[in-house]
């Protein structure tokens, strides 16, 4: 009988979780008085309270990982594209969003990347925006095409921000100029363009959204950057900040092995095809061993580590670790991670990092998968994700706070 009603009481709460959802953990710092700006900045967000109820249909972290990239809607965005370049030759893309009131131009319609207007120009009017201004920060080889990418932009529309979608180097359509690429441990890229939009946008404070790795690489560099980060403020989505632990966790598991390690890897080296030519010559990477590539560490052996200096894989990884730069972000910050992401697992968590910075909020839930966190009961349409509600009223408090 005693089993019964255990079994019972247990399917009464997996459903009433299923209906009613869960509700978010926030970490901050343990000793954080009442006015600390946190403080103030977590009362300005209800959302943190809001239960997250994942789509009946993604109920798992799986299922809302694998839907978000197959099932979730993709909006019509047209961007007006620039191109920054770098001292050393190579060149990253902003894609600025029609909110700025750009002038009417001839676009080009990309195969997958929307409208992108053909000017390099910076608009005159931008200049003179006070409206906070959103990079958005893609992951491992995304672009502004992606669709969380151009989701966000919508949520910044509607909270009335301004954005820019931030493509790495050779990303959304782009050429490489020469042998240097992005990785998780690159921040003088994103340094650059943030001091570019600062000189552009004198009047806007500017913030950043950063999702998977895009979302290492910005927690990475606000750590760096200390007192003198030039952001009004950072948010972090599905970051795996511990990159050795995340690799072991992938590779140690079958499962997680075949179907994500493999499938990043198969991403990375389609990327890599793309710009096959510009590493023929090159002394460290040979195009053959690409070719050998199964898993995402397999491609970190044979092109990341070497492309970036390093001597083995794991010495990538720890360098590229963003939770140790934690204790050095000076700017108010929010993570948000789901403790059932297979990519950026739960053993990743810098709980202790967060709880040492006053400045840092950390925000789990339960279920919401990797930039997941998809809702709606509709299967054949799934366009809402809690993960952007928490985000952009994050941005907004923070940006109130500082009138």
């Amino acid at each position: 009988m005693n089993s019964i009603i255990s079994y019972t009481t247990s399917a009464s709460d997996h459903i009433s979780n299923w209906l009613l959802g869960d509700k978010p953990t926030i970490v901050t710092a343990k000793d954080l008085s009442n006015t600390h700006i946190t403080q103030e900045i977590i009362r300005r967000c209800p959302s943190f309270q809001e239960n997250f109820v994942p789509s009946p249909w993604l109920v798992s972290g799986h299922l809302q990982t694998i839907g978000v990239s197959m099932l979730r809607d993709t909006p019509d965005i047209q961007f007006e594209r620039e191109s920054l370049y770098m001292p050393d030759g190579g060149f990253v893309t902003l894609d600025w969003t029609s909110l700025f009131g750009e002038e009417h131009k001839q676009q080009i319609h990309g195969e997958q990347h929307g409208r992108i207007s053909k000017s390099s120009e910076t608009p005159q009017v931008r200049s003179q925006t006070d409206v906070p201004t959103v990079i958005i920060m893609h992951g491992l080889t995304g672009g502004s095409n992606e669709s969380y990418v151009r989701h966000a932009v919508q949520e910044a529309r509607k909270q009335g921000f301004n954005s820019i979608a931030f493509n790495y180097r050779g990303a959304a359509g782009t050429q490489l100029a020469n042998t240097v690429m992005y990785s998780g441990a690159q921040t003088h890229d994103v340094r650059a363009v943030v001091k570019h939009l600062k000189a552009s946008l004198p009047n806007s404070p500017l913030f950043a959204v950063g999702f998977s790795l895009g979302a290492n690489i910005l927690t990475k560099y606000v750590g760096e950057e200390g007192e003198n980060c030039p952001l009004a403020g950072a948010v972090s989505i599905s970051n795996p900040f511990k990159f050795v632990e995340a690799s072991r966790y992938l590779h140690d598991h079958w499962f997680l092995r075949t179907v994500y390690s493999k499938a990043l890897g198969g991403n990375l080296v389609r990327f890599f095809n793309k710009h096959r030519k510009t590493y023929e010559n090159h002394e460290e990477i040979s195009p053959s061993d690409i070719d050998r590539v199964k898993y995402l560490r397999d491609f970190d052996e044979y092109f990341t580590r070497r492309a970036g200096g390093y001597d083995s894989v794991d010495a990538y990884y720890t360098d590229a670790s963003s939770s140790t730069r934690i204790h050095n972000i000076r700017v108010p910050y929010l993570a948000i991670n789901a403790l059932d992401d297979p990519i950026s697992p739960a053993i990743c968590m810098p709980y202790k990092e967060i709880e040492g910075n006053e400045n840092t909020i950390l925000i789990t839930t339960k279920r919401g998968g990797h930039t997941g966190w998809l809702e709606g009961y509709n299967p054949l349409h799934f366009s809402n994700s809690w993960m952007d509600r928490v985000a952009f009223q994050f941005i907004k408090a923070v940006a109130d706070a500082r009138k």
